[in-house]
């Protein structure tokens, strides 16, 4: 699971998890470390003025 921290008024986020962390790793199994083996995963989560919130993703 990605976390992060933001302001209760932020207009945007970073989520990040990382492969090995105790607090927000990334687990797996065999078929994803053969297959999709990830090292991290970064969330970034824009808040528009209109309510909708935009995403966008990296994973490495």
């Amino acid at each position: 699971m990605a976390v992060g921290k933001a302001a209760p008024d932020a207009k945007s986020l970073h989520l990040r998890a990382v492969r090995g962390s105790e607090t927000n790793g990334i687990l797996s199994n065999p078929f994803f470390e053969h297959a999709f083996r990830t090292e991290s995963y970064d969330i970034h989560v824009t808040l528009n003025d209109d309510s909708i919130w935009c995403t966008s993703r990296k994973r490495s």
